[in-house]
């Protein structure tokens, strides 16, 4: 969905409450809707999945058009074009800065000026890699939750490639490190290309709903920095 100037309220509307009504609601069958295709990925993979939905999405001159279907046996993956990456370089999510935008996809916020939120309950980087890897890698990143006395716990999720290989649990009152290495098995790293990182969570709140100011969005991490570098040390062997 495309906004020029919007409002707060005309935010909300059409950046959540829309979409939502688009996933869950039965949708106008004369009526075709575009999408943001990175930013909306994950709310057109739900629809191409739900066989009882009766439209289907796919891509056409680089927009995500969902529209009526014609046929259940339509493809249900959604086509991704994906930026290369190579083994150590950094990704910066600072506005200033950001050569992360191009690797994001799925639930996301806009850039601000220190980092970027991910904003709902699935926040990918897709990557494609130059060749496959010959070492296990170490997942290093740089990023803080958002927790409060009101939710004081957030439950994070981390997967590589549809496969499960950490949870992370932030409590309040805990010292938080800010810096994160994940070890990756290079077998999982080359399963499959691109190469699909993804933080899930479970527990989101916004701002708003604790009752820190009009901030609806459903806020997980804040990214500042993430790279992937060789684990040479042989740590997972």
């Amino acid at each position: 969905m495309y906004l020029a100037r919007y409002d707060s309220e005309a935010y909300d509307f059409n950046c959540y409450k829309l979409p939502q009504s688009i996933a869950y609601s039965k949708l106008e069958e004369d009526a075709a809707y575009v999408l943001d295709k990175k930013k909306y990925f994950n709310l057109a993979t739900q629809i191409n999945f739900d066989d009882t939905n009766s439209h289907y999405c796919s891509e056409i001159d680089s927009f995500t058009v969902c529209r009526k279907r014609s046929s259940s046996s339509e493809i249900k993956e959604i086509d991704i074009k994906v930026k290369p990456y190579s083994i150590n370089t950094l990704l910066d999510f600072q506005a200033n800065s950001n050569n992360s935008l191009d690797y994001q996809w799925g639930d996301w916020s806009l850039s601000e000026r220190e980092g970027t939120w991910t904003d709902g309950k699935e926040a990918h980087l897709f990557m494609m890699l130059q060749e496959p890897v010959k070492h296990d890698l170490i997942l290093s990143m740089e990023a803080v939750p958002f927790i409060h006395e009101n939710h004081p716990q957030q439950i994070v999720d981390v997967l590589v490639n549809e496969e499960l290989v950490t949870q992370l649990i932030f409590k309040l009152g805990q010292p938080l490190l800010n810096q994160y290495k994940i070890p990756l098995l290079a077998k999982l790293i080359n399963s499959i290309s691109p190469l699909q990182i993804t933080f899930r969570f479970s527990n989101l709140v916004s701002p708003h709903s604790v009752g820190l100011g009009e901030d609806k969005r459903l806020l997980g991490l804040w990214f500042k920095k993430f790279k992937l570098v060789e684990d040479k040390t042989g740590s997972r062997h």
